[in-house]
């Protein structure tokens, strides 16, 4: 009997709080998954927005470099690869390769989502209005963290609409400019008038060439843009003919952040106009 009730007395209350962590760990590792979803995006655009809204629930493969121009892509063995284990595939609409692509990838599973928004992405309240097309997305692939894309979507919101508060500071309204037909929408956004514009280079004839530089020259424009992922040459060529500042914005994120690269474009228009 003294065995007996010492048993009880040491033994069953250790039993007791054992059983009673590992329920605790088992209910924990249920709540707690570590678990990404792939998600395959086109662009750039697409990627920073995808993570700045889906963070550590979502694992983001970017097929065209920030750098390159998605609109003529030549799709890799390796891209195909990318899409053969994703869950969803999120493109613009417009990357005439992606029909290309899918044909090639052996995924029955894999879903495919278009972001319709027109205008350059670089423009803060159109970045806003994809990044909620993204949520929406988001949500509709994973809806049991519904709650929890939508909460980062209203931080972000806060995040870019305060870098706008700030670009918005910046003097550039009225500067003449010349500048690719890409960083058209952009630069006027942010108050610069556009005399004329240009095609990429393949595109550029020489008699669109002689009128751009005369309009150039006569409204005395002072600086050239050039869009980074459209090639060089064209806007390059303007500059040194007209005398002018040549500088090169970019239409994609080069990081993974949408307000590093635009802070950086600021800048860069900022140094050129004084």
């Amino acid at each position: 009997m003294r065995t007996l009730s010492r048993f009880k007395k040491t033994v069953l209350p250790f039993i007791s709080i054992v059983l009673l962590l590992q329920s605790l760990n088992f209910l924990g590792c249920r709540e707690i998954s570590t678990h990404k979803i792939k998600v395959v995006t086109t662009t750039t655009l697409i990627a920073t927005l995808v993570k700045a809204i889906g963070k550590d629930k979502i694992d983001v493969v970017t097929i065209v470099p920030g750098g390159m121009c998605p609109g003529h892509f030549d799709v890799k063995p390796d891209d195909i690869k990318k899409l053969s284990t994703a869950k969803v595939l999120i493109n613009h609409g417009w990357e005439v390769w992606t029909s290309d692509l899918l044909n090639s990838v052996e995924n029955e599973n894999l879903l495919t989502k278009t972001i319709k928004i027109e205008g350059n992405w670089m423009i803060p309240n159109i970045q806003i209005l994809a990044g909620e097309e993204i949520t929406k997305t988001l949500c509709e692939i994973d809806p049991q963290n519904s709650p929890f894309y939508k909460k980062n979507l209203n931080h972000y919101k806060k995040e870019v609409n305060s870098v706008a508060v700030e670009v918005k500071n910046t003097d550039f309204q009225g500067k003449k400019v010349v500048c690719s037909e890409y960083q058209a929408e952009f630069l006027k956004w942010l108050g610069f008038k556009v005399v004329a514009t240009y095609e990429s280079s393949e595109d550029l004839t020489i008699k669109n060439l002689a009128e751009i530089m005369s309009t150039a020259k006569k409204e005395d424009v002072h600086i050239v843009i050039d869009n980074l992922q459209s090639g060089s040459k064209a806007g390059k060529q303007i500059a040194e003919e007209i005398g002018a500042k040549y500088i090169v914005l970019t239409n994609f994120p080069l990081s993974d952040s949408y307000t590093e690269s635009l802070k950086k474009n600021i800048h860069k228009l900022a140094c050129a106009v004084e």
